[in-house]
């Protein structure tokens, strides 16, 4: 995030990831329940598929931006095997079969595995809850008013 060790801002240190827009992204599979991006439930939720992440190299203080693609297997009314539709529970596939959500090389990175692991920190899990009240509630972009 291109913070000091004391937790300010240093504009000498690289911002590697923009954390408002990982947890946009998040919020976004989550909401759609798409069981296909950023791991696919066909392949176990093991591998990664269907996302875009991008970096202005120019810029070393923008951090890497993940975007949606591909995203057919989102908000199904019917079940589509091997997903449940609208019901699917993306938010919690890291917390289940001995936390299979391990990336065990980059070719596996998926940014899922980096939002899974930023739970552990209180700061990113506050900054999550800021975002989902930002978006879910008021004239947020999840709210009715907006669909």
């Amino acid at each position: 995030m291109g913070l000091n060790s004391t937790g300010i801002a240093d504009t000498s240190l690289n911002v590697y990831v923009d954390v408002d827009n990982l947890i946009d992204y998040m919020l976004t599979i989550f909401y759609g329940g798409n069981f296909d991006s950023p791991v696919s439930k066909f392949s176990g939720n093991y591998n990664p598929n269907n996302f875009f992440v991008i970096d202005n190299r120019t810029k070393k203080r923008d951090g890497f931006r993940f975007f949606v693609h591909d995203a057919e297997h989102t908000l199904l009314a019917d079940p589509v095997s091997p997903g449940v539709g609208i019901d699917e529970n993306r938010v919690n596939i890291g917390n289940t079969d001995n936390n299979r959500m391990y990336v065990s090389d980059f070719g596996k990175f998926h940014p899922q595995w980096l939002h899974f692991k930023l739970t552990e920190n209180a700061e990113y899990r506050m900054r999550f809850a800021d975002r989902v009240y930002r978006h879910f509630f008021n004239t947020g972009a999840f709210t009715p008013i907006h669909a």
